[in-house]
């Protein structure tokens, strides 16, 4: 956790004002109106959370005949404590937009991932930040259900928290981002192997899922001083994305933690964001091929009751009445992504009994991830 509580503290401090704005940014001119944003919610909470906030680019409602590209903004873990219209609009491209009366040609959102979602087992250590995937898909398709979105042009980006989101969505949702800009994040369980001086995640971990994404436009920005998000953990997904194909536009800075996100949330890297497109733009995420064969009764090696639902597209985690169950989407492999990743192990005879981490099966001193073990299993999980 050390990582992504210390990580987000920069979120309260990137009020921009030292960033420059033409007063236009893209079509705006010296004549533009002042920036405004709305607060938005969807019709019915997902996993505890249901606001965004949306800001409507000039010259929408005069243009009923146009679509208009969708950038997402994901915020960091520190601005949890206060997830009110006017500190989300403080920080980020919102925060840009706001400080230099910069206006984009696109519909922005930020949606905000309520504290409500964090309830977990009361018995076992867990990490406390992250955006749910399954939340997020929800608030981009209300927008676009209500909104005139160009399909093929919407992008993702976020910062810390957020810059961790990044990725996480780009996994699951391979084909949907016409541009992803994860900006001092990296992959989940990294920053928490890190600073408990175990090997990152590698290949072996994330099975093909950077196959998947090897053709998407991918810009990073991480910060080479950034001690909440290392260098090393910020490199790990561009050499996966390398490994697999891609060829991430890759900026590192000499820079900390809230300097590398002041610099990437201004107009030129949102400008590029908005310039990508990607014709063969596909919502989905990726399918489960069986998903009943992950359906059952587990438990935690804590000795925690978990039930495991399965639909075609994800696993969700239910931990009995008074928690809100936990969705994992699937990204290839036996490979689920929510706040961490875990994959399924399976018996001799090609059934799953567990899942587990990338943590190694022995005991760290703080124990994210305990394994999740099925009650009816005859082998034993890491053997």
């Amino acid at each position: 956790m050390k990582c992504r509580v210390l990580a987000a503290l920069a979120c309260l401090v990137l009020v921009l004002s030292g960033c420059g704005g033409d007063g236009g940014g893209g079509g705006g001119g010296g004549d533009s109106k002042p920036v405004s944003f709305s607060q938005e919610a969807l019709a019915s909470p997902v996993d505890g959370a249901s606001r965004y906030v949306l800001y409507l680019p000039q010259g929408y409602e005069t243009s009923p005949d146009k679509r208009w590209p969708l950038l997402i903004f994901l915020h960091g873990s520190v601005v949890l404590s206060d997830l009110e219209l006017d500190s989300i609009t403080r920080i980020g491209v919102m925060g840009f937009m706001r400080n230099t009366g910069t206006h984009f040609p696109a519909i922005i959102i930020a949606p905000q991932q309520d504290l409500d979602f964090y309830q977990y087992p009361t018995n076992a250590q867990w990490p406390i930040t992250w955006h749910d995937p399954v939340f997020l898909d929800a608030v981009i398709r209300d927008v676009e259900s209500r909104y005139r979105v160009d399909k093929t042009r919407v992008s993702i980006t976020g910062g810390s928290m957020g810059g961790f989101g990044s990725w996480a969505m780009a996994l699951s949702f391979p084909k949907r981002f016409s541009a992803v800009m994860p900006v001092a994040g990296g992959l989940t369980n990294d920053d928490l192997l890190y600073f408990s001086n175990i090997p990152l995640t590698g290949a072996e971990d994330w099975g093909h899922a950077f196959d998947a994404v090897a053709s998407n436009n991918v810009r990073v920005y991480s910060g080479l001083s950034d001690n909440n998000v290392p260098i090393a953990v910020a490199r790990n997904p561009v050499s996966l994305l390398r490994s697999a194909g891609g060829n991430p536009d890759v900026h590192e800075e000499a820079m900390d933690h809230a300097g590398v996100q002041l610099l990437a949330f201004t107009k030129d890297p949102v400008d590029w964001m908005l310039a990508r497109d990607r014709p063969d733009a596909d919502s989905a995420s990726t399918p489960i091929p069986n998903p009943q064969e992950f359906a059952g009764a587990y438990h935690f090696d804590t000795g925690e009751k978990v039930s495991i639902s399965a639909t075609e597209h994800q696993i969700r985690l239910d931990f009995g009445p008074g928690r809100n169950p936990m969705p994992f989407l699937y990204i290839r492999d036996d490979r689920f992504i929510a706040g961490w990743l875990m994959y399924a192990r399976r018996d001799s005879a090609g059934n799953v009994k567990c899942f587990v981490s990338p943590l190694p099966a022995v005991k760290v001193p703080y124990r994210f991830y305990p394994d999740l073990i099925r009650d009816d299993a005859t082998e034993a999980c890491r053997a």
